[in-house]
């Protein structure tokens, strides 16, 4: 076994894992409130107006009206499968830099199951770069429903960072993989 470069502190093996608890515990509580708002009787606010006024300072006053018009259900259970879309995201990529950093730690970087965890994770990020666009138009659908006079922005590029960074983790996982056959090789050559 070879002597590691550098020694993983346990604050990150603790982080990992946290975040990969937190990860589930957000998955089952965000699907109980989709089970729960499904069966509960959540108003329609059909026709429900709200007005909201805002004193500035003069006798006059500032009325902001919202007509909403949508089931409030639909919108949570929406909300909740984003949630735990996204908490599923962060569940791998967590667990994949778990194993990562495991076998950095034992002295092992350059192997084909780092390559492996660093070209899932890249894969994640990929996804969720294209799947941004997607998601946020669901939730400024179902947001429009409940208030159509409110008017949402919705983008319908990816998320270029997310992209970007996941093409970076796919090349390094590239690299990882060239240092594991260089590895071999060596080892071939040594014996």
């Amino acid at each position: 076994m070879e002597k590691p470069l550098f020694k993983v502190n346990r604050f990150t093996f603790y982080f990992c894992n946290f975040s990969i608890i937190a990860s589930v515990v957000v998955m089952i509580l965000s699907s109980l409130l989709a089970l729960v708002s499904l069966f509960m009787d959540l108003p329609t606010m059909n026709g429900f107006l709200l007005s909201i006024k805002f004193q500035l300072g003069t006798p006059e006053s500032m009325g902001l009206q919202f007509k909403a018009l949508g089931d409030v259900r639909l919108f949570l259970v929406l909300f909740a499968l984003v949630i735990d879309l996204v908490s599923v995201g962060i569940f791998y990529i967590f667990s994949h830099l778990k194993n990562l950093l495991n076998n950095i730690s034992a002295g092992l970087p350059f192997t084909i199951d780092n390559a492996g965890d660093l070209n899932q994770i890249g894969n994640i990020f990929l996804v969720g770069g294209l799947s941004t666009p997607i998601l946020s138009g669901i939730l400024s659908y179902t947001a429009s429903l409940m208030q159509p006079t409110i008017s949402y922005n919705l983008e319908l590029l990816p998320d270029l960072v997310l992209l970007f960074s996941g093409f970076l983790i796919r090349l390094l996982a590239k690299i990882f993989a060239f240092g594991s056959q260089l590895r071999e090789l060596s080892e071939k050559s040594s014996r």
